[in-house]
C-alpha cells in the first residue's frame, strides 16, 4: 500500500528534479521510464539513501518492479549516494531480475559492483551469468574484456573478444584487440597493435582509432635507423592519416597526424625527389591549415611547429617566421621543440638573406638560456653552424669575421658548459685551423688553434684512462699540436712528447706510428 505522504513527498521531488514534458501531479502518471531514472538519481544523490529508499520502492513498485527503472536505483544507490550502499542496490538488483530474469544490465551492474569490491571471481561469475541470460549482448564482453585488461591480463581479455566475436559476427574483436594493445605502453604491445588495426573492422573505427593506429607508425619510424624505413613508415602514417580524414574531415588529432606525417616524409626525402617534397609540402600546409582552423582550444605548440615547418617548406617565410615564433614564445613548449624551431627561423630568415634578424634571434635565445642556467655545448655548437653556413657566401676579411664570431663561441661555450668544455676546444681546434688555412694559405699556417690546443690537451691530462670521446680529444690535441711543433716550430724535440702520448693513447694510430718509428727512429 502506498502512504500518502509518501505519494505527496515523492511527486514533490520529482517534480523538483523532471523536465517540464515530464512533471505530471502523481507517480503514477509518470511515463518516461529514462527521466524517472534520471529523477531518481538525482532523489538519491541529495538525500539520504535511508530516507529516500520507501519512495523509490514506491516509484518501482508502481511501474511493477520495471528492470530499468530497478537497475536505475541500483545504480544510484551504488554510484551517486558518495557512501557506496550496496545493500540498497544489490535490493534493487534483485527485484530486476525477478521481473526479468534475462535483464542483462542486471547482471552487469552486480560484476561491477563486485569488482568495485576487488573479488575478481565474483565480478567474473556475474559477467558470465550476464553472457547466459543474453549471448547477443555485446555490451557484457567489452566489459568483462576491460575488466581483464585493466588488471594487465591481456591473454585474457584477448579471449573474450575472440568469444564475442564468435558469438557475434559484426563484433568489431580486432578493434578492440587494437585499442587493448596501443594502451599497453610495451613495444610488443604496439606490434600487435599495428597487426589488429591492419584487420580492424573499418566501419567500427573511431577518429581517435585512425589517430592512434597512424600514431604508431609514427613511433616505429622515430626508431628506424634506415632513412628508406623511415620514409617507409610515414608514408603508412600518412596512408593511414588520410583514410581517416576521408571519414572524419574535421576531427583536430587526425589531421594532425596528417601534417606530421607529410613535414617528416618532406624532411627525410632526398633533393633528387624534388616534385615529391613539393606534394608534401602542400599536403603539410593544407593539413596544418585545416588542423588550426578545427582545433580551436586543441592547437597546441606541436601543431605550430609542424605548421611552420610545413610553410617554410613551401617557402613561404615570412609567414612560417610568425607561426614559428609562437613556439619559440610558448611558456610550455619544450626546449627541444624550442632548439628546432630557431633553426628553422633562422633557415627562414637565410632564404630571406636576413642574416642580421637570425644572428639576433640566435644570441638571444643563448643569453636567455645562460640566465636560467640551461645553456649546454649543443646551444653554443648550433650556432656555431650557423655562422659557418653564412660564412660559405662569404670571401675575405667579411669571410674571417663571421668565422671569429663562431670561434668566440666556442670559447665562450668552453667557460659556461665545463663539463663539456672538452667538445668545444676539440671543434675550436678545427675551426681555427681552418682560419689559418684560409688566412696564411694551406703549406703556411701559423699555428692559430695552439691555445685550444694546449688547452685539450691538458684538460685530458686530468682524465685518467681516456675512453670514448675523451680518447679522440686528446688524440686530436697530440696531432695538432705534434704537427705545430714539428713542421711549423721545427723542434722535434719539443713534439716528441705529443707523438708519444698520442700513441700512448690510441696504439692503432697509424700516424703516429709512421712519425714515431720513421722521423724518431722508434721500435714499437
Amino acid at each position: 500500500m502506498i502512504h500518502f505522504k509518501n505519494i505527496l513527498l515523492a511527486t514533490a521531488l520529482l517534480a523538483a528534479v523532471l523536465p517540464a514534458s515530464a512533471q505530471k501531479h502523481s507517480i503514477s502518471s509518470l511515463t518516461d521510464t529514462k527521466a524517472t531514472v534520471k529523477a531518481m538519481e538525482t532523489i538519491i544523490a541529495k538525500n539520504d539513501g535511508h530516507y529516500v529508499e520507501p519512495i523509490i520502492a514506491e516509484i518501482c513498485a508502481k511501474k511493477k518492479n520495471n528492470p530499468e527503472l530497478c537497475v536505475g536505483a541500483a545504480d544510484a544507490f551504488w554510484y551517486k549516494t558518495g557512501i557506496r550502499d550496496s545493500t540498497n542496490a544489490f535490493k534493487y538488483i534483485k527485484k530486476a531480475i525477478a521481473a526479468n530474469k534475462n535483464y542483462v544490465p542486471a547482471y552487469i551492474l552486480t560484476a561491477e559492483i563486485w569488482n568495485d569490491c576487488q573479488d575478481t571471481l565474483k565480478a567474473i561469475e556475474w559477467y558470465n551469468k550476464a553472457i547466459q541470460a543474453d549471448t547477443l549482448y555485446a555490451k557484457t564482453y567489452r566489459a568483462l574484456a576491460k575488466m581483464r585488461e585493466k588488471s594487465g591480463n591481456y591473454d585474457e581479455a584477448y579471449r573474450i573478444y575472440k568469444r564475442a566475436k564468435a558469438a557475434i559476427p559484426t563484433f568489431p574483436a580486432n578493434l578492440e584487440i587494437a585499442r587493448m594493445y596501443y594502451k599497453s605502453d610495451t613495444y610488443s604491445g604496439y606490434n600487435k597493435a599495428i597487426e589488429h588495426f591492419k584487420i580492424a573492422e573499418v566501419d567500427s573505427m573511431e577518429a581517435y582509432d585512425y589517430n592512434s593506429y597512424a600514431t604508431l607508425y609514427n613511433l616505429v619510424a622515430s626508431q628506424a635507423q634506415d632513412r628508406g624505413a623511415k620514409v617507409a613508415n610515414y608514408l603508412k602514417m600518412l596512408e593511414i592519416s588520410e583514410e581517416g580524414i576521408q571519414r572524419f574531415p574535421k576531427d583536430f588529432y587526425v589531421l594532425q597526424a596528417g601534417l606530421v606525417a607529410a613535414v617528416q616524409i618532406h624532411d627525410k626525402l632526398g633533393q633528387s625527389d624534388a616534385e615529391k617534397k613539393r606534394e608534401y609540402a602542400e599536403k603539410a600546409e593544407n593539413y596544418g591549415e585545416r588542423a588550426i582552423t578545427e582545433g580551436d582550444t586543441l592547437v597546441n605548440d606541436v601543431i605550430y611547429k609542424f605548421y611552420g615547418i610545413a610553410l617554410k617548406n613551401r617557402h613561404k617565410y615570412d609567414k612560417a617566421i610568425k607561426v614559428l615564433e609562437r613556439v619559440l614564445n610558448s611558456d610550455k613548449a619544450e626546449e627541444a621543440d624550442k632548439d628546432i624551431v630557431m633553426k628553422h627561423i633562422a633557415d627562414s630568415y637565410k632564404e630571406l638573406g636576413e642574416y642580421d634578424k637570425a644572428e639576433e634571434l640566435f644570441m638571444k635565445n643563448l643569453e636567455k638560456k645562460e640566465n636560467k642556467g640551461t645553456m649546454g655545448f649543443n646551444d653554443y655548437h648550433n650556432m656555431v653552424k650557423f655562422y659557418k653556413e653564412q660564412a660559405e657566401e662569404l670571401n675575405g676579411k667579411d669571410k674571417i669575421d663571421v668565422l671569429w664570431k663562431a670561434d668566440a663561441l666556442y670559447s665562450r661555450s668552453a667557460e659556461k658548459d665545463l663539463q663539456n668544455a672538452g667538445y668545444a676546444y676539440y671543434y675550436q681546434i678545427s675551426l681555427r685551423h681552418e682560419i689559418d688555412q684560409y688566412t696564411n694559405g694551406e703549406d703556411n699556417t701559423r699555428g692559430l688553434a695552439l691555445e685550444p690546443a694546449r688547452k685539450l690537451y691538458a684538460l685530458m691530462l686530468t682524465k685518467g684512462t681516456l675512453e670514448g670521446d675523451n680518447k679522440s680529444f686528446m688524440v686530436k690535441a697530440c696531432h695538432y699540436l705534434g704537427v705545430y711543433y714539428l713542421l711549423t716550430k721545427k723542434s722535434p724535440k719539443e713534439a716528441k712528447q705529443y707523438w708519444v702520448k698520442m700513441y700512448e693513447t690510441d696504439p692503432t694510430n697509424e700516424t703516429a706510428i709512421q712519425v714515431l718509428t720513421k722521423q724518431y727512429k722508434m721500435k714499437l
